[in-house]
């Protein structure tokens, strides 16, 4: 399968090869003090902080990152998202650790999702993960697997391995939304797309849905999912596990067509 890459991402990939490469590092998982030591960070703290996940300070002899400590289970993307900003922000206009989504929403918008699309690539470079994705394995234990080798949460993975993955899955994570539904908080996939036409909730009184189930049973569920009402005869594999992380924790489901090797 051939698929277009825009010349954004082969530009965030390169640069990010050579920041790895000046750091030394050619394996996972990806040393992240390292890559910091290269960008001029001089100190990683770790405090509790209001309103962000983690903060750079610049100052005349180098940065300091602070992750914020109530939010560990993402630390580390939260290290490699403040290291993204060395690479695409100039910091003499903020004043002492103002983070950058308190400035005008235009502009710190497009600067966190271009830091956001970095940090991924530093924690998960494209050719290190394409390299350790098993032949057409495509369920929860191989994103388990991966996220265990690269030291990333099972979300981040997760997505990274939807991006990445020449495979036709798509990889949704599900929310609680109010009292009654799960809401799909995030999507990837290459070769398909599982939801478009239909709305990406499912009410937790219906347990027809794998993703409904596992949420309710904290176990690995399956099922079979018609995503396209106009076409009932694409009939989807489905397979659902809940994971810690956030109030009620979240679901995570890999969509692929049912002939398709896991």
């Amino acid at each position: 399968m051939t698929v277009e890459v825009s010349d954004r991402v082969l530009e965030v990939r390169d640069v990010v090869a050579e920041l790895l490469e000046d750091a030394g590092i050619s394996e996972p998982p990806v040393d992240l003090k390292a890559v910091a030591a290269v960008r001029g960070v001089r100190r990683i703290r770790y405090a509790p902080l209001k309103s962000a996940y983690g903060l750079l300070k610049t100052g005349p002899t180098g940065h300091t990152i602070t992750i914020n400590k109530r939010h560990m289970s993402r630390a580390r993307f939260t290290l490699a998202h403040e290291i993204a900003h060395t690479l695409v922000e100039r910091f003499e206009y903020l004043d002492d650790e103002v983070p950058l989504a308190h400035l005008k929403p235009r502009r710190a918008g497009g600067v966190e999702a271009m830091c956001d699309e970095i940090a991924a690539e530093i924690l998960f470079p494209f050719r290190m993960f394409e390299r350790a994705l098993e032949d057409d394995a495509t369920g929860i234990d191989e994103i388990q697997r991966l996220a265990t080798l690269f030291d990333g949460s099972v979300m981040a993975t997760a997505n990274r391995f939807g991006n990445v993955t020449a495979q036709p899955v798509q990889i949704i994570s599900w929310v609680r939304h109010g009292s009654h539904a799960l809401r799909a908080s995030q999507r990837s996939g290459r070769g398909f797309l599982t939801c478009r036409g239909t709305s990406p909730y499912r009410p937790l009184d219906r347990m027809t849905s794998a993703p409904v189930r596992a949420f309710h049973s904290g176990s690995r569920e399956h099922g079979m999912e018609v995503p396209l009402p106009d076409k009932p005869w694409n009939v989807y594999d489905c397979e659902a596990q809940r994971f810690s992380g956030g109030k009620g924790g979240y679901v995570l489901s890999v969509v692929r067509p049912a002939n398709l090797a896991r």
